[in-house]
């Protein structure tokens, strides 16, 4: 039933993620802002149901859907790595050291407050 949960969430994350990518390339042509943006939901997800869930008990198959499903899928760091050197290998040092900001910035910031929004 885990690897079901997994699978559900993570079609559906990726599916989420392909259409966030779609509205940022449109958005932000030169920058990588879909990245952010879906890290940055995918933080502020995690960081809310591994919070909410820990409250409660008998909750797991909740936590294999949404945080590793959904937020797997969802997330990309691998992407994120990807165009930080691409920008950095073009002489883009400025807009790579800044994605590389923002994408810690922000993300760690929606961490913390999905964790208060939990409670």
């Amino acid at each position: 039933m885990q690897y079901l949960a997994v699978f559900i969430g993570g079609g559906i994350g990726s599916l989420v993620r392909f259409a966030v990518s779609k509205f940022g390339q449109q958005l932000i042509p030169n920058f990588p802002i879909s990245t952010l943006i879906s890290n940055a939901l995918s933080s502020l997800i995690l960081g809310y149901i591994l919070t909410s869930l820990s409250l409660k008990s008998g909750n797991d198959i909740y936590k294999y859907i949404i945080v590793v499903g959904f937020c797997g899928g969802f997330s990309t760091f691998s992407t994120f790595s990807f165009e930080t050197y691409t920008l950095i290998n073009q002489g883009e040092y400025l807009l790579g050291l800044t994605n590389i900001a923002l994408n810690l910035l922000i993300c760690i910031g929606f961490i913390a407050t999905g964790i208060f929004l939990s409670k």
